[in-house]
């Protein structure tokens, strides 16, 4: 099993539970924009923010497509990592 979520309390929900999981979002570009100038941070998903590294593999904005998600999700399911 592995997990295809946009990021939230999902995304901790399925570390808590060890499932593999690849974060996908996307907003309007005028509200990535501006949160990029608002929040400094390397990482939105929960599970990389707690851990401050990245143990979940995120595709945001225009990495957000159907065949990157498919790449970084077809790995998990083939081998149970919960990790990339």
């Amino acid at each position: 099993d592995a997990a295809l979520l946009a990021s939230g309390t999902a995304a901790l929900e399925c570390m808590l539970a060890k499932c593999p999981m690849v974060v996908g979002y996307r907003m309007k570009p005028f509200t990535f924009w501006l949160a990029k100038r608002l929040v400094k941070t390397d990482y939105v998903s929960l599970p990389n923010l707690l851990a401050g590294r990245e143990l979940v593999k995120e595709l945001l904005q225009e990495e957000c497509e159907p065949q990157k998600l498919a790449a970084a999700l077809l790995p998990l399911l083939a081998n149970g990592k919960t990790s990339h």
